[in-house]
């Protein structure tokens, strides 16, 4: 009888402006955008430890999941699943979020001196 392999846990990873470039919103099926430096490197090294699910407003019609999961396979980016939902996971990653750490003044603080990354390098 074999062994069965321990489930691995998931992280999830929002896609635009995280896994790809995202200057403009174009259509739910038209990602023209490059990958984000790092990001497939960085997925690779994730992937080998963690199940890695997409999600993305973006995937909330089969036309736009669709698109994602083509973008990121033609990228050779490695997933595992696409979703429009943030999953149950153990961390997520996602370039429009702050760190909740149990304090809600410097919640709020954090959000006053946020300067989202594609707007600071103008």
């Amino acid at each position: 009888m074999s062994e069965k392999k321990p489930k691995r846990q998931i992280i999830a990873i929002d896609f635009d402006g995280t896994v790809c470039k995202y200057p403009r919103f174009v259509s739910p099926g038209n990602i023209p955008f490059e990958p984000i430096d790092g990001a497939k490197e960085a997925l690779e090294t994730i992937h080998k430890y963690f199940r890695i699910v997409i999600f993305s407003v973006r995937a909330n019609n089969e036309t736009g999941k669709k698109a994602i999961i083509d973008w990121m396979t033609e990228n050779q980016i490695p997933f595992d699943d696409v979703t429009d939902r943030k999953p149950h996971s153990v961390l997520y990653i996602d370039d429009n979020a702050i760190r909740f750490e149990g304090d809600w003044k410097k919640t709020l603080k954090d959000i006053s001196e946020v300067q989202h990354y594609s707007k600071s390098k103008k």
